[in-house]
């Protein structure tokens, strides 16, 4: 979290693609994965992450935390989709 607070998206990518290596079935690592690559403007790979953190028709647990955390997930997919949405119409309004 810190590299990408701070802009390193290269080592925070880095880091965040060791932790899901790790720890694939840990929803947070796919989801830091996701804002790093949505920073860096690679949002097919973004989307892909953020497959993997929430896949369609799984439930996360019903605790505070994963409530949190699955609204995270489910925001950075809208930001990512909202970005992809305006990379598409500046591209047709060239």
């Amino acid at each position: 979290a810190v590299y990408l607070e701070r802009g390193n998206l290269e080592r925070a990518i880095d880091l965040c693609q060791r932790a899901v290596s790790t720890a694939p079935s840990r929803p947070e690592g796919h989801l830091r994965l996701a804002q790093a690559l949505r920073q860096k403007h690679l949002l097919e790979q973004a989307l892909k992450e953020l497959d993997l953190a929430y896949p369609e028709g799984k439930r996360l647990l019903s605790t505070p935390y994963y409530q949190e955390l699955g609204a995270q997930i489910l925001f950075e997919r809208g930001l990512v989709l909202e970005k992809q949405d305006l990379a598409e119409f500046l591209r047709a309004g060239l």
